[in-house]
C-alpha cells in the first residue's frame, strides 16, 4: 500500500512538473493566444503561438508601440498564468454578449500586471468568423517625441485634408497658402529625417502621403518631392519591420496602395523593400516582374471608392478631420476663392492648346477614368476616337473634395496641360462652359451615374424600399441622367465625330 502511495505521489510529481515547464515555454513565447470555444466546438490549446496551423491570425502591431520578446522578464510565472486567464474570461464574456463583464476583466489585467508606464498588455479580440477568442501580448511604448517639437507629419497631413473637406463643404477652393504653409511644415520636419522617421512607424508615411494627395498637396513626384520623401521613409520602415510575422501581407500591401493613390507610380527603394518582405510571407502574390505600384490596381481603387462613397467610417474621419484643422489654432481670414464661376473662361489658361478635340467625362468623380485615358493616352488604338494622343480631356463633378485631389493627381503626373477638372453642376457645365471651347468635342462619358432607387415592392403605390439617399426615379430631379443633359450633350457634340 505505502509502495503504491509513493508510486502515484512520484507520477503526480512528474505530470506537475512537465505541465510547469510547458506552460512557461508557451506562456513565454512571442505571441500569446487565449481562445474560448463555446459547449460542442472543438477544443483548442489553452495556450499557443499565433503563427501556429490552426491559428494563424496574428496580432497587428500596435502604433507607436513595439513587442517584448520574452515577457517572462518583466512578468512572473504566476503573473503571466493569471493574464492568462483573466483574457479568457474575457473572450468567453465578450462571446456571451457581457460587455460590461469583459470591461471590468479588462480592467483587472492592468491591476494584475502592475507595469511601469512605458509597457502595456496589448488585446486584440479575433471575429468569430475568425475563430474567436482574443490574443495578448506585453508591449512597450515608443515615444513619438522629437526635438523638433509642433505637429508631427502625420498631423500636418490630418489638418490639410480637414483644411480640403471644409472648403469643399464651402463651395470655395482650397485657400492655397494656408495649403502650403502646411506642406512647407511637413518638408522641414523631413529634413531631419533622423529624428523624424520615428514618428511615421509602420504606416504613417504611407498614410500621410495619401492625406496630403486628397487635399491637393501632392503635386509632383520627384526626388525632392514631399511624396517620395515620404516613400522613402516607408521603404525604411519596411526594411525595418517587413519581415517580422507582425507585419502582415495585408498592411505591406494597404502601404503600397495608398501611395499609388497618392499619384506615386515608381520608387525603386520602396518597391525593393516590399517586395523583399513579401517574400516572407506565406500568402504574397505579387512577382518581381509585376508592378506594385499601380494606381488602377483594384487595391488603390477600393481605397478611393471609399472615399468618394462616403460611409459612415469614411464620413466620420472626414469630419474629425475638418475638426481637426478647425480647432486649436486660429486662422487668417483670407479672400475667399469659390470654385470657377458658371461663366465662360479663358480656355488658353486651362489647355496648352485648347484646339484639340475635347473627351469630356460627366460625373467624373476622383477622375480615374479620365487620368488613365491621359496617361496611357498613345496606347489606346480603338475607335471610339481617332487620335486619343492629341485630345484635351476635362471632368466635371460636384465634390469639391474629387475635384482638388484629381487635379492634384493630374499635376504630379505632368499631365496638367491637356487634363483639367471642374467642380460644378454637369447642366450648367454644359451649357454655359463648354458652348465656347474653341475645338471640336469629340467624346463624352457619363459612367455609373448614381443609380435612383428601386422600389422593392412594386404592389404599393410609395416607394418604400432601397436606399432613401438615392433618387427615387429615373425622372427625379436628383438623377444626374436628366433629358436636359442629354440634349446638351447632344448639342455639344461634334456633328462629324463626336
Amino acid at each position: 500500500m505505502l509502495k503504491n502511495s509513493v508510486k502515484i505521489r512520484t507520477r503526480l510529481v512528474l505530470l506537475w512538473f512537465l505541465w510547469s515547464t510547458q506552460s512557461c515555454s508557451k506562456i513565454s513565447a512571442k505571441r500569446l493566444h487565449t481562445s474560448f470555444v463555446p459547449s460542442g466546438g472543438s477544443k483548442k490549446c489553452r495556450y499557443c503561438p499565433l503563427n501556429s496551423r490552426d491559428h494563424s491570425r496574428r496580432a497587428y502591431l500596435n502604433r507607436g508601440a513595439e513587442e517584448i520578446s520574452d515577457p517572462a522578464s518583466i512578468l512572473s510565472r504566476d503573473q503571466l498564468s493569471t493574464l492568462a486567464d483573466l483574457v479568457e474570461q474575457r473572450a468567453k464574456a465578450r462571446f456571451d454578449g457581457d460587455y460590461k463583464k469583459a470591461d471590468a476583466l479588462r480592467l483587472k489585467v492592468e491591476e494584475v500586471a502592475k507595469l511601469p508606464d512605458d509597457i502595456f498588455v496589448s488585446i486584440k479580440d479575433i471575429a468569430r468568423k475568425d475563430g474567436g477568442g482574443s490574443t495578448w501580448s506585453i508591449q512597450r511604448k515608443i515615444s513619438n517625441s522629437t526635438s523638433l517639437g509642433g505637429n508631427t507629419v502625420l498631423q500636418l497631413a490630418h489638418k490639410a485634408l480637414g483644411l480640403a473637406v471644409l472648403s469643399s463643404e464651402k463651395g470655395v477652393e482650397v485657400d492655397e497658402l494656408q495649403l502650403n504653409s502646411l506642406i512647407n511644415q511637413a518638408q522641414d520636419r523631413l529634413r531631419q529625417s533622423a529624428e523624424v522617421e520615428v514618428e511615421l512607424r509602420g504606416r504613417k508615411a504611407a498614410d500621410a502621403a495619401f492625406w496630403f494627395a486628397m487635399a491637393g498637396g501632392i503635386r509632383s513626384s520627384n526626388e525632392n518631392s514631399l511624396l517620395y520623401k515620404l516613400a522613402d521613409i516607408a521603404a525604411n520602415e519596411l526594411q525595418r519591420f517587413g519581415s517580422r510575422p507582425s507585419c502582415r501581407t495585408k498592411d505591406i500591401l494597404q502601404i503600397l496602395e495608398r501611395f499609388a493613390a497618392a499619384g506615386l507610380l515608381r520608387h525603386e527603394k520602396l518597391e525593393h523593400a516590399a517586395y523583399t518582405a513579401l517574400q516572407c510571407k506565406q500568402d504574397h502574390v505579387l512577382t518581381e516582374d509585376k508592378n506594385i505600384l499601380d494606381f488602377h490596381s483594384h487595391h488603390s481603387l477600393m481605397s478611393l471608392w471609399k472615399f468618394s462613397t462616403r460611409q459612415r467610417k469614411q464620413r466620420v474621419f472626414m469630419e474629425m478631420a475638418r475638426n481637426h484643422w478647425l480647432d486649436g489654432e486660429s486662422h487668417p481670414s483670407q479672400e475667399v476663392k469659390e470654385f470657377e464661376s458658371n461663366s465662360t473662361f479663358d480656355w488658353n489658361q486651362i489647355f496648352e492648346d485648347p484646339t484639340k478635340p475635347l473627351v469630356l467625362d460627366v460625373g467624373c468623380g476622383m477622375g480615374v477614368s479620365l487620368l488613365g485615358l491621359a496617361k496611357h493616352r498613345q496606347e489606346r488604338t480603338n475607335s471610339l476616337v481617332d487620335d486619343w494622343e492629341n485630345c484635351n480631356f476635362a471632368g466635371v463633378d460636384l465634390s469639391g473634395l474629387a475635384i482638388t485631389y484629381a487635379n492634384s493627381i493630374a499635376s504630379t503626373w505632368d499631365l496638367n496641360s491637356i487634363l483639367h477638372f471642374f467642380r460644378g453642376s454637369a447642366d450648367e457645365f454644359i451649357t454655359k462652359r463648354l458652348t465656347s471651347y474653341p475645338g471640336p468635342i469629340v467624346l463624352c462619358l457619363i459612367q455609373f451615374p448614381t443609380p435612383y432607387r428601386l422600389d422593392l415592392n412594386p404592389k404599393e403605390k410609395c416607394n418604400v424600399g432601397g436606399n432613401i439617399q438615392l433618387p427615387s426615379s429615373a425622372t427625379d430631379k436628383h438623377f444626374m441622367v436628366s433629358n436636359n443633359l442629354l440634349q446638351g450633350i447632344e448639342c455639344i457634340l461634334d456633328k462629324r465625330h463626336g
